[in-house]
Formats: C-alpha cells, sequence, structure tokens
C-alpha cells in the first residue's frame, strides 16, 4: 500500500538545482515524494521542526522519480545502510546520489553536503533527539 498524499509544507520549499544555494552558513535538506507512505509518516515531525528549528534551519525539497538525483549509488564509497547514497563531499547537485525518501543531508559552510539519516523511524527519531 502506498501513501496518496500530496505535501505543502507552506514554507523553506527549495528545488532540486537550490539545494547548495541557500544563504545560511549551514542547513538542513530533507527529501520526500507525493504517494510516499514513509514520507507521509514524517510528515508532522518535519512540519514541527518547520515551524519550531532547534538546531539548522530545515530546507523541503521534493524529488520526483526520474530526478537526475533520484538514483542508487553503485560505488564503494557511498552512504546509507545499503550504500546508495552518495552525499558526503558532494558540491553540486548533478553529483548527488539520493536513493531513496525520505533522507536527510546536511549543507555546510563550504555549500559541501554531507549524510545526516534515511528512512522513516531514523528520521523521526533525529528530529526528536533535538528536542
Amino acid at each position: 500500500i502506498t501513501g496518496c498524499k500530496s505535501y505543502d509544507f507552506k514554507t523553506n520549499n527549495i528545488n532540486i538545482e537550490d539545494i547548495y544555494n541557500q544563504e545560511e552558513d549551514e542547513y538542513y535538506v530533507y527529501f520526500y515524494m507525493d504517494d510516499c507512505k514513509y514520507c507521509e509518516d514524517c510528515f508532522d515531525t518535519v512540519l514541527e521542526y518547520l515551524n519550531n528549528p532547534l538546531d539548522l534551519k530545515l530546507y523541503v525539497c521534493k524529488v520526483n522519480k526520474n530526478d537526475i538525483i533520484k538514483r542508487f549509488y553503485e560505488g564503494e564509497d557511498g552512504q546509507g545502510e545499503s550504500g546508495g547514497y552518495f552525499v558526503d563531499g558532494v558540491t553540486d547537485y548533478n553529483d548527488l546520489y539520493i536513493s531513496g525518501v525520505p533522507s536527510l543531508i546536511k549543507i555546510d559552510i563550504t555549500n559541501t553536503s554531507y549524510f545526516v539519516t534515511s528512512g522513516r523511524k531514523k528520521i523521526i527519531a533525529y528530529f526528536n533527539d533535538m528536542k
């Protein structure tokens, strides 16, 4: 069974092309897709953080199945449990591999990305642990 929800976070939405172009020195980017049950499970937690950020600013980026970043990394130095993500050290969205959603990455002061976590349980726990 898949979800049937289209999300409207109403704030902090960015396009894939803008992942590395935000004004803050450091920030999070949360990736999601419409009709994703696991993303739907994270919706309230992500929305709560957007409304009350406890650490860095959070941006939300909707991914479609045909987007350039929505792909599985098959190299030896991937991130995530399956190694299917390639995020660490990336500075251009064309080089980013987001193998699944929901996912969370961090962008640092040098506009370099780092894998934070993925999957509904880990993302919810990550944000809840900040409280």
